[in-house]
């Protein structure tokens, strides 16, 4: 991955120091970010996006509904770029967790 920007380090780093997969903590220990633009706010979603599954017997499952504007159920799912993405960040992150 290229260097992260400045904006998005600390983010980053509390990723790399989450030390379970609880929903609960997830929310609690994750860093804010700023908005940004271009392909880091890509990746920024598709990191959020991760958050929100779990993987049951070999499956992403996901552990969260959301609804859109008329109260139906929306999917957030991962498209295959957004499974490319993750797949690189399994060579680049040091946390067992991810």
């Amino acid at each position: 991955m290229k260097e992260i920007p400045d904006e998005l380090k600390e983010f980053y780093n509390s990723i790399e120091n989450l030390n379970s997969l609880s929903t609960w903590n997830i929310h609690r220990e994750i860093k804010q970010t700023i908005r940004i633009d271009g392909d880091w706010e890509d990746k920024l979603i598709i990191e959020r996006k991760s958050l929100n599954y779990n993987l049951n017997k070999g499956e992403l499952k996901t552990n969260v509904q959301v609804t859109d504007t008329k109260g139906q159920i929306a999917g957030i799912g991962l498209e295959k770029k957004d499974l490319e993405y993750l797949k690189s960040r399994l060579d680049e992150t040091e946390n067992t967790w991810l």
